[in-house]
């Protein structure tokens, strides 16, 4: 009987001496996991935005609370025109936030960012170099207008971009007419600042302005022109002859499909008039694109013009005409130019419009 007592007295110790070794070996339950968030990617030279998503640090694992996202950062970028016009020079282009890294790095469903943003439960700012945060907006709605190194300024002499948003997912950016340079880039910051349990959670939002480099007709190699011949009535006046020009052509010229041209157009796509020495001529017509033209051939308004070509940007291949009656006599004839051009690969194409008038 003690013999079998002390055989059941050391399996015990076998069992608990085993248990104790096992249980040094397991993994603590509280040990952070591994997070390596895949950030979305984009093509900007198919028009898609592409995303940066910043490193995504960790804060308080234990076994009954979730993960918890502290900081991220989503960056954006847009491309386009200076302007000079006091009047309508606040153009600009407009660039969709995804939502995705925001709300996850406050541990939100898009619905629960949705309602928090909207109830005001996330604060949303402007982030100056350095990391200074201005609150109160400076441009309309939830809006800042920025200076050249990306700090907050009122509207005014300083002013160089400015950026809107109603609903936190779309954003206007825009420019101080006069304010940006050819070329330039210019950098500005917004922040969505989210607090729980005494911890601010940070969402940067960081926007890259590129301004396109301006070019002008000597930079371009013309890759092909293309010619047509039309009658214009001087009893018709300014509603004259209207009809499409070969796009394929065109676009083959400039090493584009007709799609790509037009998906690019006002961004590294353009028309412009020619003046008969083949300098650049200004939009002296009613359409987005076109000139009056005099009995040179040169872009002009006044006393001097004769005939007219207006490009809508809805149809950039449709061609409208027509001609000032009291300053044309039957039998006039007028060389009109416009160039097609693709500023990515500097290639052009010539249309020359030959136009008679007739009675």
């Amino acid at each position: 009987m003690k013999l079998k007592t002390l055989i059941m007295l050391f399996a015990a110790l076998i069992f608990v001496s085993a248990c104790s070794s096992s249980s040094e070996s397991d993994p603590k339950p509280t040990e952070k996991p591994e997070v390596t968030p895949t950030p979305p990617t984009g093509n900007p030279d198919k028009g898609e935005l592409g995303i940066t998503m910043g490193d995504l640090e960790q804060d308080r694992w234990t076994e009954t609370t979730p993960l918890k996202l502290r900081d991220t950062m989503v960056v954006v970028e847009t491309t386009f025109k200076a302007s000079n016009d006091p009047w309508y020079g606040y153009s600009g282009a407009d660039v969709i936030v995804d939502w995705e890294p925001l709300y996850t790095a406050f541990a939100m469903s898009e619905s629960q960012f949705e309602e928090a943003l909207m109830e005001g439960n996330i604060t949303f700012a402007a982030i100056e170099p350095g990391g200074n945060v201005v609150t109160e907006a400076t441009a309309n709605g939830y809006g800042y207008w920025f200076d050249a190194a990306g700090k907050v300024c009122q509207h005014g002499r300083n002013s160089v971009i400015a950026v809107e948003t109603e609903d936190f997912r779309t954003y206007s950016v825009m420019q101080y007419p006069g304010a940006v340079k050819s070329g330039e880039k210019y950098t500005v910051c917004l922040g969505l600042f989210y607090e729980v349990e005494g911890v601010t959670y940070r969402a940067t939002i960081q926007i890259d302005v590129n301004i396109m480099k301006e070019y002008t007709a000597a930079d371009y190699e013309v890759a092909g022109t293309v010619k047509y011949d039309i009658n214009i009535s001087k009893e018709g006046g300014y509603n004259g002859e209207s009809f499409m020009v070969d796009e394929d052509e065109i676009c083959g010229y400039l090493g584009l499909t007709v799609n790509e041209f037009g998906n690019k157009l006002g961004s590294t796509c353009t028309l412009v008039p020619l003046n008969a020495d083949g300098t650049d001529g200004d939009n002296t017509a009613g359409g987005d694109f076109g000139g009056w033209f005099d009995t040179r051939g040169t872009v002009g308004w006044g006393n001097g013009d004769l005939t007219y070509i207006e490009i809508s940007a809805r149809n950039p291949f449709y061609f409208s005409t027509g001609c000032h009656a009291s300053h044309v006599s039957v039998g006039d004839e007028v060389t009109m130019n416009m160039q097609y051009r693709n500023m990515e690969n500097l290639k052009a194409c010539n249309v020359v419009v030959n136009a008679t008038i007739t009675q």
